[in-house]
């Protein structure tokens, strides 16, 4: 996702073969001589690894300008010496893959891409690749908007990334998010395994979807009572987000209290905002 001030990347851990099944990180980040260029992988690792690293030695004496055209070169020529020149490329579906590729260059602004074979185009907004991308895209679209902070970016990320992996057999483990920041190309990674919201947010999300959907069927069952459907709204649906949302803050409250004991000196502002930037960005400035 594009954000306010960067880029958010969003990956979960999972590697499906043929008879097992193992977890690796998906997301990928190395400098290059003007930047900094983070991609994203689905589809064959192998193959997707071997053309990032040869995009890596390629980038070495790349000026700028020409980084992203450079980058395209090397993927097209990967793409069909591993892919369209296969033997088996015509009766195994395994062999192909996709990139997201974020790039930031010294000079303060960071660019999305996305790859479809030997295709590559500019993202403007959000883009959802692998097996899980259509489901992903749908839960995804009605809640982003051009221009949107990157903690709220990552909360759709968090949530959408573990109703896919609910839902759609090769997509699990552990979620890992990483941000570049579009000022200064610093980078953050966040996971599912982090205390604060990427943990919370993954725990509830089916729930999530339960209780709503529970509370359309009340909205539209017009033969009820309107004292029921006021009961079970205030009584049931009320209760259950107020208590949720008492648990997360709680814990929040926790996470700021042992960061203020271990950073006396710091005022309460700094240690609030510190606190955020670690749970929504992975860094403190």
């Amino acid at each position: 996702m594009i954000c306010r001030d960067g880029v958010l990347l969003g990956a979960d851990t999972e590697v499906t073969g043929w008879s097992s099944k193992t977890h690796e990180e998906k997301i990928i980040t190395f400098e290059c001589p003007y930047g900094k260029i983070g991609f994203v992988m689905a589809g064959n690792g192998v193959f997707a690894q071997s053309a990032i690293q040869k995009c890596q030695a390629g980038l070495r004496a790349t000026p700028p300008e020409r980084t992203i055209d450079k980058i395209e070169k090397i993927l097209e020529r990967e793409y069909r010496r591993h892919v369209f020149q296969h033997p088996s490329y015509a009766t195994d579906p395994s062999l192909g893959y996709q990139f997201l590729i974020a790039f930031w260059s010294t000079n303060g602004s960071v660019s999305l891409f996305s790859t479809n074979q030997t295709a590559i185009r500019k993202v403007n907004g959000f883009e959802c690749i692998g097996i899980g991308s259509d489901l992903a895209s749908y839960l995804v679209l009605p809640m982003f908007y051009e221009g949107m902070a990157d903690a709220e970016a990552l909360y759709i990320a968090i949530y959408a990334l573990a109703r896919v992996k609910d839902s759609i057999v090769g997509c699990g483990g552990t979620s890992i998010f990483t941000n570049i920041r579009a000022r200064d190309g610093n980078i953050g990674t966040l996971t599912t395994n982090h205390e604060g919201p990427c943990k919370e947010i993954e725990e509830y999300a089916r729930a999530f979807d339960s209780t709503v959907h529970r509370l359309l069927l009340w909205m539209a069952a017009t033969n009820m009572e309107e004292h029921d459907f006021v009961a079970n709204v205030t009584e049931d649906f009320n209760q259950e987000i107020l208590g949720i949302r008492s648990r997360w803050k709680a814990s929040y409250e926790m996470r700021v209290r042992k960061l203020a004991e271990a950073n006396p000196t710091f005022a309460p502002e700094r240690i609030r905002e510190i606190a955020h930037k670690l749970a929504t960005r992975g860094w403190i400035d």
